[in-house]
This record gives structure tokens, sequence and C-alpha cells, in this order.
């Protein structure tokens, strides 16, 4: 089936919801599938009004063609994976991000890795980060440790349960003071799972798209399950 090339963006609106976007190149790998190609990824922060949202996509070097696709808000999770011409769409809960993305990485864990920040834990207030060393924020079964390096987070690791559901390795950052990560990789404890992000554009962001409305191309076909 035949790749669909990337929609036009929507007209702006009035409205305008803090976020993050980047671009550059990625992989995702999940078990035996792999994705890698150009990366448009938008991360909408929640506000009062408006729920956090995703939108990450993937299209071909050179040729431009939309291969794969994300889209989740805080209750849904949407595949859309252009190259085999199926989708799937359900709940966005820890088990559906499991089975397709083959770790437990939320949207509010995702938009601070991308800004090189601690993840936040539940419940507890933000604490400073160290110049230097490990740092550990627990909440229940969560826990994340945080290694610091010069002021910039080097790894993150996230344990449920004290087992590793990920690690996050920041292998650059862009210069100056402020400089948000432009190279990182976060995989699971074995390797068989892993989002592989080399950015060239990364910036925080008023973004009037609005959260995505999950339409599915008609050339789609349902899928009920990933495996």
């Amino acid at each position: 089936m035949g790749c669909q090339s990337a929609s036009p963006p929507p007209p702006p609106s009035s409205a305008t919801t803090p976020g993050h976007r980047a671009s550059g190149r990625i992989l995702l790998q999940h078990l035996e599938e792999k994705h890698s190609g150009e990366l448009d990824l938008l991360l909408a922060t929640p506000t009062a009004g408006q729920p956090g949202y995703l939108r990450l996509r993937i299209f071909a070097p050179m040729i431009g063609s939309l291969l794969y696709e994300l889209r989740s808000s805080a209750t849904r999770l949407q595949v859309l994976n252009y190259q085999e011409g199926f989708f799937w769409e359900g709940a966005n809960t820890e088990a559906s991000r499991r089975d397709w993305i083959g770790m437990d990485l939320t949207l509010q864990e995702l938009q601070h890795l991308i800004r090189g920040e601690a993840p936040e834990v539940p419940g507890e207030p933000a604490m400073a980060p160290p110049s230097d060393g490990l740092q550990v924020q627990t909440d229940g079964p969560l826990r994340f440790e945080l290694l610091w390096e010069a002021g910039r987070l080097k790894e993150v690791t996230k344990f449920v349960d004290d087992l590793s559901e990920y690690r996050v390795d920041f292998l650059a950052y862009s210069d100056g003071p402020g400089g948000f990560p432009k190279r990182l990789r976060i995989e699971d404890d074995i390797g068989l799972n892993r989002i592989v992000l080399a950015l060239t554009q990364s910036e925080q962001t008023l973004e009037s798209d609005g959260p995505p409305d999950f339409t599915v191309p008609e050339s789609l076909e349902p899928f009920d399950a990933p495996y």
C-alpha cells in the first residue's frame, strides 16, 4: 500500500497552548519492528483548560512521505502505520504504551526528557537539581534515579516496583546554559525496545494546532492487537 503524503498544517487560530516542538531524525524500535526517518514531534503541555497531547510523525528521508504516526491525549492512544496500511486506537494506558512502544513512557515524562528536565513525581514537590551526582525521586512503587553532570542530566532510569522500566542516556546537548538535548536514547533493560533521537531543532513553543482529532485515513484498516 502506498505511503501517505503529509497534509498541510491547519491555519492558525486565536487559541494557543504551551508546548514543545522538535525535529530531526528518529529510530523507533519495538522488538523486531523498526521505524526510522525524519521526525516531526509536537508535545502540548496540559493546562487548566486543555489536556496535554502528542503528535509524533516519521517521514521518509528525501521523499517526505508520511510513514508512521503516533497520536495521543491524556486518555487516548492512536497508531497509524502507513507503510503496512493499518491503524490501532484505544485507551492511553500503561498496558497499551507497553504494547506499542515496549515501555511505559508517559506524555509528561517524554516532554520533560525532551527538555533535559527531571520527570515529575506525582504528589511530590520538585527537587532542585544538583550540579553533579545521583538524585532519587520516589512515589510508592515509582522511582526515578537521575544522574547529573555539570548541572545537566546525564542519565535517567525509571523503576516500577524495583524493576527497570526504561533508561535514558543524554548523549549531547545544544550549546548555551539553557540548551536542550540534541541526542538522546531511551531503551528498555534488554535493548529490544528503544527510541533514539538526533534533534536538529528543539524549542518551547506556543501551538495553535489544537489536539489531534484522531481522524483515520480511509486507506488504513483497523488492527485489533499489536501481537
